[in-house]
């Protein structure tokens, strides 16, 4: 991992990854390389860093990710990379990305959805 990464995952609110590490644990997604990676990369655009939140988030999508909790995080991890994408001017991405997000969250009806500020943005 670069230095600067870890310095901007460093300066993330503790508060904030402990309040996301409950919801996780309430998903036995706790030990989840897949969704820490996805908190780090929406925490990291939350605090106005897109490029690395970007590079973080699709890191993410190359673990594996099986399984209707795993679906909820995708879901949010595919808004993030939306907006970051956005943020970034890279529009085609983030409109791929959003549809792909919304497709996953519309297959995930019948699941108690994970609250995503990005979610909020991309389903209105």
């Amino acid at each position: 991992m670069s230095l600067i990464l870890y310095d901007l995952i460093v300066r993330i609110s503790l508060d904030r990854l402990l309040a996301t590490e409950a919801l996780l644990s309430s998903t036995r997604l706790q030990r989840s390389t897949f969704a820490l990676l996805a908190v780090v990369g929406q925490q990291l655009l939350d605090i106005g860093h897109p490029a690395e939140s970007v590079r973080v988030l699709t890191a993410a999508l190359t673990l594996p990710h099986a399984g209707p909790d795993h679906q909820r995080v995708l879901a949010c991890l595919l808004s993030t990379l939306a907006a970051g994408c956005w943020a970034l001017s890279r529009f085609q991405a983030s409109i791929v990305y959003s549809l792909r997000a919304k497709a996953v969250a519309n297959s995930q009806r019948n699941s108690a959805p994970l609250h995503c500020r990005h979610c909020q943005i991309f389903f209105i």
